[in-house]
C-alpha cells in the first residue's frame, strides 16, 4: 500500500471514498493506518482520518483512544481483535507508538522483539472487519521489519 505525505490526505482519503463498500471489484479500505512525522501534522492528519473512518458516528463509541508508551501491544491485539457489542466501525488508535524507538540506556520506551512480532502477525493476517487500528510515532525506520510489514499490508 502507500506512502501518502501529509499534503496528499485529502486526495487520498476521497479516492477511497470513491470505492464502494463491500464491492467485488475493490477491497472496502485498508485496515491499518500509521501517521509519523512533526506533531502538529501528525495531528491533523490523525484527526481528519478518524473523522473520515467514523463517517459521523460517535468518537465516543467508535473511537478506542490509548497511550502507546503505557499501553502493551498485547492490549493493543487484544482491543483490535475483540469485536463491538455494537455493529458501528470501530477505530482503535495508538498515539505515540514507540514502534521504531530502540531500547537502550536512555528513559525511552520501546516495544520489544516479541511485541513488534505480535504486531506483525496481527497485521499480516488481517484485522477483523469494521476495525481499523491507526497508530501515531515521531520517529520512522525505513530499515525495520516492521516498516516493510506496514508498508505492504497498510498505509503510511
Amino acid at each position: 500500500m502507500p506512502i501518502i505525505k501529509y499534503n496528499r490526505v485529502e486526495a487520498y482519503l476521497g479516492s477511497l471514498d470513491e470505492i464502494p463498500a463491500g464491492s467485488k471489484a475493490a477491497p472496502a479500505g485498508p485496515r491499518f493506518f500509521l501517521i509519523c512525522g512533526e506533531a502538529f501534522l501528525v495531528r491533523q492528519a490523525f484527526n481528519r482520518l478518524i473523522d473520515f473512518l467514523l463517517r459521523g458516528a460517535s468518537r465516543e463509541f467508535g473511537l478506542d483512544l490509548v497511550e502507546g508508551s503505557t499501553t502493551c501491544m498485547g492490549d493493543i491485539i487484544e482491543q483490535a481483535t475483540t469485536f463491538s457489542f455494537l455493529s458501528t466501525q470501530k477505530v482503535i488508535a495508538v498515539k505515540n507508538a514507540p514502534l521504531f524507538s530502540s531500547k537502550g540506556p536512555s528513559s525511552e520506551i520501546s516495544y520489544s522483539k516479541t511485541d513488534m512480532d505480535l504486531l506483525t502477525d496481527l497485521i499480516e493476517k488481517g484485522i477483523p472487519e469494521k476495525h481499523t487500528l491507526v497508530m501515531t510515532s515521531s520517529t520512522l525506520d525505513r530499515r525495520k521489519k516492521i516498516f516493510k510489514t506496514l508498508q505492504t499490508h497498510g498505509v503510511v
